[in-house]
């Protein structure tokens, strides 16, 4: 199977995942094709708490 990778612009990637799944949708394309934003699960402290957020892999560090 062939992959692709796509560089956006930083912050817009799953709008971007999404509008090629709605062009995809709309032109009825039937192949075989799976479109992902990588994300991972990360434990970080929030009002003492320590609480689950998903963050993108690639994503820059504030």
């Amino acid at each position: 199977m062939d992959w692709f990778a796509l560089f956006v612009m930083t912050g817009r990637e799953d709008e971007v995942c999404g509008t090629i799944r709605s062009f995809l949708r709309a032109i009825e394309y039937s192949g075989d094709y799976e479109l992902l934003v990588p994300k991972r699960r990360l434990m970080e402290p929030h009002h003492g708490q320590k609480v689950e957020v998903l963050k993108k892999m690639m994503s820059k560090v504030k």
